[in-house]
């Protein structure tokens, strides 16, 4: 059985390369937890009668500053850099929003399902509260 030192020793990310049609690549990693429970908060808006809708603006851009990184699992981007990815169309960050997708144990199609259903939900029924 793994330990609390060992665990916690285990600092490297899954790293996956995602390579581009003219021969560059970059890379993409599994979010730390702390990173992971940011990006899927940014998801979901709560107003003021408790109603929680789900943020899709710039959803891919949001997981993709994150996720991209160099060979050693460091962010290339930042979160002020949001704006200027969801601003590309290239099927190359498709390619890496799928990756990260799969390397985070997300899955689009069921995120939204849970958000539409909660955003049906009464206060206080399944839904997330401010």
């Amino acid at each position: 059985m793994l330990d609390k030192t060992t665990l916690l020793k285990m600092t490297t990310p899954k790293v996956e390369k995602v390579n581009h049609r003219d021969g560059d690549h970059v890379f993409v990693r599994a979010l730390p937890l702390a990173d992971l429970d940011d990006y899927e908060a940014e998801n979901y808006v709560v107003d003021t009668n408790g109603k929680v809708t789900y943020n899709r603006r710039n959803l891919r851009a949001r997981l993709l500053v994150r996720a991209i990184c160099d060979d050693k699992g460091m962010p290339i981007f930042s979160m002020m850099d949001v704006d200027a990815i969801g601003k590309r169309s290239d099927k190359f960050f498709d390619d890496c929003y799928r990756a990260a997708l799969r390397l985070n144990g997300l899955s689009g199609k069921e995120d939204v399902e849970r958000a539409e259903k909660n955003s049906e939900a009464a206060p206080g029924e399944n839904s997330v509260s401010a």
